[in-house]
């Protein structure tokens, strides 16, 4: 996982998701009318809900959770079925594929004793920060409370991803080096079709993780020296995720 960025929807948009949500808040059942409302989505207003949430992904449009498969669901990150007063606040939207969202996390929404998620949103938190990643196993270990919980919930250790994640950051090395030794021969055009494909490639946490492992005291031994030259020469980089 990697940080995000929340980006704003129209105010039309906006005052669409206020006034389903006075529905809910005044219904007897909120619920049940935030279930309700939920399966009226074929207006315009959710298709730039989103579209915005699509934009925000990392990669081609990849889940903001395991960042391997498409993102395909509207995922609420405070459950509609537990916080219905949450269920139109676009501040509780993600975009999410079908597997983590309705096979792993479903409803699952532990708190800490005063009552804040242990999950880790990633247009709140920076994923980097309560995560570590393993290079040689791909796998993600917790550095902060919500790193455990968060690693169960959406089952990102699981075998297809941690196996992905591996790869991915082999990948992405042998790019980096490529696109420098293009940036030496002054082929631009190539160069920037590397940085394109280091850009939009699955898993951005890696590269993420990868850039900040550049600068710490394992650098070397972790990247390798030829991977850290091309830091040192192309700093660019450390703005690609």
């Amino acid at each position: 996982m990697k940080r995000l960025q929340r980006l704003p929807l129209t105010p039309r948009s906006l005052g669409f998701l206020q006034d389903r949500a006075r529905q809910v808040s005044s219904a007897a059942d909120s619920k049940a009318e935030a279930a309700r409302l939920w399966g009226l989505q074929s207006n315009k207003a959710f298709q730039e809900i989103r579209g915005v949430l699509l934009q925000m992904a990392s990669g081609i449009e990849r889940c903001m959770y395991c960042e391997d498969s498409a993102g395909t669901d509207i995922e609420h990150f405070w459950p509609k079925a537990v916080y219905p007063d949450r269920a139109f606040e676009w501040l509780n939207y993600l975009i999410a594929c079908s597997r983590c969202n309705s096979n792993f996390k479903r409803d699952q929404f532990p708190l800490d004793p005063a009552g804040a998620p242990l999950l880790l949103n990633p247009t709140e938190d920076d994923p980097l920060e309560h995560l570590s990643f393993s290079p040689s196993t791909g796998r993600l270990e917790s550095r902060s409370p919500k790193g455990e919980p968060s690693i169960e919930v959406f089952g990102l250790n699981r075998t297809t991803l941690t196996r992905g994640r591996a790869d991915a950051w082999t990948a992405l090395r042998h790019l980096l080096i490529r696109y420098a030794a293009l940036r030496a021969q002054g082929d631009a055009e190539e160069a920037r079709r590397i940085e394109t494909t280091v850009r939009q490639h699955p898993f951005a946490g890696v590269l993420a993780a990868l850039i900040r492992m550049a600068r710490g005291p394992d650098a070397e031994l972790l990247i390798g020296r030829d991977g850290l030259q091309v830091f040192a020469a192309h700093p660019e980089i450390r703005t690609w995720a």
